[in-house]
C-alpha cells in the first residue's frame, strides 16, 4: 500500500484525531464503527456520545476493540461500549477471548 488511509466503500469518517469532538451523526450512515485503535482518554466520552446518538437514530453500532487487552483503559472502554449496546464486534480470537473473560 502507499501508506495513505483508504476509507472503505461508503465509509463516512466521523472522528479525526485531535478535532476535539465527534461531529453530529450523519443521517445516511449505515452503521457507526467505533475503532479504539488510537484510543486516548479524551476519546472515551466522544465514543460513548456517538454510540448513544447512533442508537437513538436506529443506526447499528459496530465495535472494533483493537488490542483490548493492552491497557486497562482499552478494556474498560470496550466494556462500557458493550454495556451500552452494540450490534456486532469486529475482533480477532485473542481480543474476543479477553473481552469475554473480563466482561463477565
Amino acid at each position: 500500500m502507499d501508506g495513505q488511509r483508504h476509507p472503505g466503500v461508503g465509509e463516512i469518517p466521523d472522528h479525526d484525531a485531535g478535532t476535539g469532538g465527534v461531529p453530529q451523526h450523519h443521517p445516511r450512515a449505515g452503521a457507526l464503527v467505533i475503532n479504539i485503535g488510537s484510543l486516548r482518554v479524551s476519546d472515551v466520552v466522544d465514543f460513548l456520545s456517538a454510540q448513544q446518538e447512533a442508537r437513538r437514530h436506529g443506526v447499528p453500532v459496530i465495535l472494533d476493540p483493537v488490542d483490548a487487552s493492552f491497557t486497562p483503559l482499552r478494556l474498560e472502554t470496550s466494556r462500557r461500549l458493550l454495556e451500552q449496546g452494540v450490534e456486532a464486534v469486529r475482533d480477532n480470537y485473542a481480543e474476543n477471548l479477553f473481552i469475554a473473560v473480563h466482561h463477565g
